[in-house]
Formats: structure tokens, C-alpha cells, sequence
């Protein structure tokens, strides 16, 4: 398991999009484990100061509706910073929570909020142990080895393979089949 110097955040935000110049945090809820096991949790709606775009809301479920008596980031940003500072930071894919977050704080005048934290990323633990790459993927799709992989015409012919497979997969999981 981990051994934990400093306290470890386990952090995840919600946001009006994907591009931290433009777009807002609308939730940030965070688990902070202590080096002796204690365990906290913490959850706050944020309102963005702008709409959230309904095929947004549509993935994370928050509405406009909902963050409208919500404190504003620049009202959280002072107790989450404390709640931050001197922690380590861990999450699925958190690059993306990280600049949001990091881009919200210099947005309010503060900065290098996560200076010197290490970072543990679930996602690329998760590629580390499940490959991303197209011999994973004619184990995964075709149940067989990749023979003579990296030959130009082989990657090709393979790759079509595991197109197909997935489409018939996808066509199956969508019908219920």
C-alpha cells in the first residue's frame, strides 16, 4: 500500500466543459487520508458564474438550478487552499482536476497551490497494468497473440480486426445482446 508521509487528497472536480481558460468548476469532492489511516471527506457546489451547458449537465447531472445558491470558487478557495496545502494529491486522471483547480486559484490571486506534492494518478496505474496498445487490444477483442507486430501491414490488418470486433461488441451491448 501507500506509505504516507503527508496527507494524501484523493480529488475529483465537476466543470461547465473541458477547457480550464474558458470553463468553471461546478463541484470539487475530495477524500484526504491522514499517514495514520483517518479518513475525511469534503464536497462543495460551486457556482461557476456562468450557464452550464445542458449536454454538460447531462454527463454530471448538476444544473444550473443547482449550484445557484452556491458559493462562488474565490468564497471556497481560502479553507480548500488550507485544506490543501502541505498534501500530496491523488486522482483519476488528475491532471485535468489539477489544472482546473490550479487555474480557478490563479483566477482568485493565488498560485503554485500544489507545490512540492507528489502526484498518484489512478488512470495511468490502471494503463501500467492494462496496456493501451494494439497487442493488448487482438488479446482483448481477437483472444490471440500479436505475431509480427510492428510490420506496417500486420498493424493494419490487425487493427481493422479489432475495429470490427469492437463494433460487433458495441452492437451487441447496445441491443442488450
Amino acid at each position: 500500500m501507500l506509505d504516507l508521509k503527508r496527507p494524501l487528497i484523493i480529488l475529483d472536480v465537476e466543470t461547465t466543459g473541458t477547457h480550464p481558460q474558458f470553463d468553471r468548476v461546478v463541484q470539487v469532492g475530495l477524500v484526504k487520508v491522514y499517514p495514520e489511516g483517518r479518513e475525511t471527506t469534503w464536497m462543495s457546489l460551486i457556482n461557476p458564474g456562468m450557464p452550464i451547458p445542458p449536454e454538460t449537465s447531462a454527463i454530471h447531472g448538476i444544473t444550473d438550478e443547482m449550484v445557484r445558491s452556491a458559493p462562488t470558487f474565490k468564497t471556497i478557495a481560502p479553507p480548500l487552499a488550507a485544506g490543501l496545502k502541505g498534501c500530496d494529491l491523488a486522482g483519476f486522471q488528475i491532471q485535468f482536476d489539477k489544472f482546473f483547480l490550479e487555474k480557478e486559484f490563479e483566477r482568485c490571486g493565488g498560485r503554485n497551490i500544489f507545490e512540492g506534492a507528489r502526484i498518484v494518478d489512478a488512470l495511468r496505474i490502471y494503463k501500467q497494468r492494462h496496456p493501451r496498445t494494439l497487442t493488448a487490444a487482438v488479446e482483448e477483442y481477437l483472444g490471440e497473440k500479436l505475431e509480427g507486430a510492428h510490420d506496417a501491414l500486420v498493424d493494419a490488418t490487425a487493427t481493422w480486426r479489432v475495429i470490427q470486433a469492437q463494433m460487433k461488441t458495441l452492437s451487441r451491448s447496445a441491443w442488450g445482446r
